[in-house]
């Protein structure tokens, strides 16, 4: 409708003319006292959507863009894996303080070395975590003896040269050690605290006396074993989880393995006798056994048993170059008297594939 108002002429909607300026007029409120809707033509376009959160996580393995696109990390770890393992070996002999080997956060340390005569409870080896002051935790190696001279020997490696360290957010760690299983003659069993394919458990103490076959520690799947026929005997394991990667991978007599039992490497001193029939007489290699190659993995103790009567009595894994060239892990066993000694031994492999 069309009209004047004190000079002004009136275009409807609310708008009102003026020197062909248009200007609005207030509008007239609705009976509920709020304000019609102002209606201008054509409705807008729905409002454009917003974008989707961006999700921070795990990075696929081969982006499909940005600056790690058509990344082969096959042949990253490959390279990686060319690496040099660096171990570094640590040994404590009776009467030294505590050896602290380095951070938890970022070695793992294995037992690799026992000797000397173990005579009762007063002697003991030892590899454990020990939480300092400043709240770090540290690797450590230590001992006691009453008897006489004894000796133990760890190895440790940075965990960045396992490939579950390399890519992705997995995580290689300890576990903290299980109570000690003591001895007897019958068997003492003690299950750790952490189970599943993706743990591996390596021997982390001996104690006690040890004069004959009857005597051991030793770790099999997740559990501790002791026995002491000849008088007290104590063992604790560590555990190594694979967090994230699936089943560990072993090097075993065969090659790379997920089967614990397929993984064991045996050795012993002077003859062979029944111990335990886990593996096939075969697999048994008296006085030294090549392992596996240094550069593809870790190796370590699972299992000691018999005389340790004197310091050249002995288990030790070590580093030597094989025939073929290349450096290998290598298992020693000695015991220069009467009696036998026996170990076992679990390679990790570094590539965790």
């Amino acid at each position: 409708m069309r009209g004047t108002i004190g000079g002004f002429t009136s275009l409807g909607l609310g708008m009102v003319a003026l020197g062909g300026i248009i200007m609005l007029e207030p509008a007239q409120a609705e009976p509920n006292g709020r304000p019609p809707p102002i209606k201008l033509g054509t409705p807008s376009p729905s409002p454009t959507p917003a974008p989707a959160p961006i999700k921070i996580g795990k990075p696929s393995p081969k982006p499909a863009s940005g600056p790690l696109s058509g990344v082969d990390f096959d042949k990253m770890i490959d390279a990686a894996l060319k690496l040099p393992l660096d171990p570094v070996d640590f040994t404590w002999t009776s009467g030294d303080k505590p050896i602290y080997m380095g951070s938890a956060d970022s070695m793992i340390c294995v037992l690799t070395r026992v000797s000397g005569n173990f005579a009762g409870g007063a002697e003991h080896v030892l590899i454990d975590l020990k939480k300092l002051p400043n709240g770090q935790v540290m690797w450590r190696l230590s001992g006691t003896s009453a008897a006489g001279h004894i000796q133990a020997g760890a190895t440790c490696v940075k965990k960045d040269r396992f490939t579950t360290a390399m890519v992705g957010n997995e995580k290689i760690f300890p576990a903290p050690l299980p109570t000690k299983s003591y001895g007897g003659c019958d068997e003492h069993r003690f299950k750790s605290e952490l189970d599943g394919p993706n743990v591996a458990h390596f021997l982390a103490e001996v104690a006690g006396k040890f004069r004959g076959g009857g005597d051991s520690v030793k770790v099999g799947g997740s559990s501790v074993y002791v026995y002491g026929c000849s008088g007290y005997a104590a063992g604790s394991a560590i555990a190594v989880q694979m967090n994230g990667s699936g089943p560990v991978k072993y090097i075993g007599p065969k090659g790379k393995t997920t089967s614990f039992a397929a993984a064991t490497f045996e050795g012993w001193s002077n003859k062979y006798e029944n111990w335990e029939k886990v593996q096939p007489a075969e697999t048994w290699v008296e006085g030294a056994r090549w392992l596996s190659a240094v550069d593809g993995s870790l190796c370590g103790l699972t299992a000691i048993a018999g005389n340790l009567g004197d310091h050249n009595h002995h288990v030790a894994i070590v580093r030597e170059k094989h025939p073929d060239g290349h450096t290998y892990w290598k298992l020693n066993v000695a015991n220069s008297t009467v009696g036998i000694v026996r170990a076992r031994v679990r390679c990790l492999a570094r590539d965790q594939r």
